[in-house]
């Protein structure tokens, strides 16, 4: 996706520029409970020392089709721990799990000053990545134990400047932050800018981000243009992150024909038959996207977020099938396109074959 992907070396901020620290949108507490439901995953959450991690996030996650790539196992679905570190999930689908931590990191120390030290994002039973997890199976048979002990990590400061579509500082608005890493769509965070548009973000532990700032209502309703969106990828590796500029996204815009037998025609009614993209990654993506109405000369044209897509067609309830489509001279049926920001996508062909 197009967007500026920024890794830059350590240096000293000041501590009155730390004014923002991650702040929870989604997530509610929900200390562990003393049931027996037989489908449940239950843990506690400890530092190497055996402290318990309080108000930490956990989250489920599961593979992603047939490949090792892993995700969320339902958007937003977060417990809290208690204070005694427990966590409980009830109620949960039978099959494979990871669980995985977000830790609630003290943005200042004692003294006042930014907090360096703090701990990971946590996969269980202590590892940093999915690949090393250790999944837990939930069965009818009786709770699932899944303990997690956090990793430390060295925290960063991210600070940067949010600009709107018209490449002015967004001032007074709100930027999200958004987990990578395959955790996008759980444990979404939020920061006021300030009146330039600046921003500082204080006690973040390593990982891919996608910040974020959306102009108009959201999310948007129904049959309303998309809001603006400006956004940005930063890898924090445990340095500190200056300087990042997240700048207007701009949407692609493709455009193309069906091809049918004319012999056929007749019996196809192109204002049912909807075209869209669907991206082959949704790590990061910015938002929903309207599709596209064939129109009576079986041109369309619609427009998509930059990023790998696939190109997808609706034919209601009329008895056609897609053969093939293609882009210059390329099956693209599969593989999708790229798309580019702000980029003119022109000559897409879709040809359909009646049932």
């Amino acid at each position: 996706m197009s967007r500026m992907r920024t890794r830059i070396g350590a240096v000293l901020i000041a501590p009155a520029l730390v004014v923002a620290t991650f702040r929870l949108l989604h997530a509610q507490a929900q200390p562990a409970r003393e049931t027996h439901t037989p489908n449940a995953i239950v843990g506690r959450v400890t530092n190497a020392a055996g402290q318990p991690m309080a108000d930490a996030g956990v989250t489920l996650v599961t593979r992603q089709g047939s490949d090792r790539h892993f995700g969320p196992a339902t958007a937003n679905l977060i417990v809290r721990t208690d204070d005694k570190g427990q966590y409980r999930f009830d109620n949960a689908r039978l099959g494979d799990y990871l669980v995985v931590v977000f830790p609630q990191n003290v943005r200042l120390g004692a003294d006042g000053k930014p907090n360096r030290i703090g701990y990971a994002t946590t996969y269980h039973p202590s590892a940093k990545s999915a690949a090393e997890a250790v999944a837990v199976a939930v069965t009818t048979l009786g709770p699932v134990t899944a303990d997690i002990t956090l990793l430390p990590a060295p925290l960063a400061i991210v600070t940067g400047q949010v600009f709107d579509h018209d490449d002015r500082p967004a001032g007074g608005r709100t930027l999200l932050i958004a987990h990578g890493d395959n955790l996008f769509g759980v444990d979404a965070r939020a920061v006021q800018l300030r009146g330039d548009g600046t921003f500082a973000l204080a006690a973040v532990p390593p990982g891919t981000y996608f910040l974020q700032m959306r102009e108009g209502q959201w999310p948007p309703p129904r049959d309303v243009e998309t809001p603006l969106i400006s956004g940005a990828t930063v890898v924090v590796d445990g340095k500190d992150v200056v300087g990042v500029k997240v700048r207007p996204i701009h949407m692609a815009h493709a455009s193309g024909r069906l091809v049918i037998d004319p012999a056929v025609r007749p019996r196809l009614d192109p204002s049912s038959i909807r075209v869209s993209a669907v991206p082959l990654n949704f790590e990061g993506n910015p938002g929903p996207e309207h599709p596209g109405t064939v129109r009576g000369d079986l041109t369309f044209d619609f427009r998509t977020w930059p990023g790998p897509h696939a190109v997808r067609v609706s034919t209601g309830s009329q008895a056609w099938t897609v053969k093939a489509i293609r882009y210059k001279a390329a099956d693209v049926t599969a593989s999708g396109i790229d798309f580019k920001d702000g980029e003119e996508v022109a000559g897409i062909e879709i040809e359909l074959v009646g049932r």
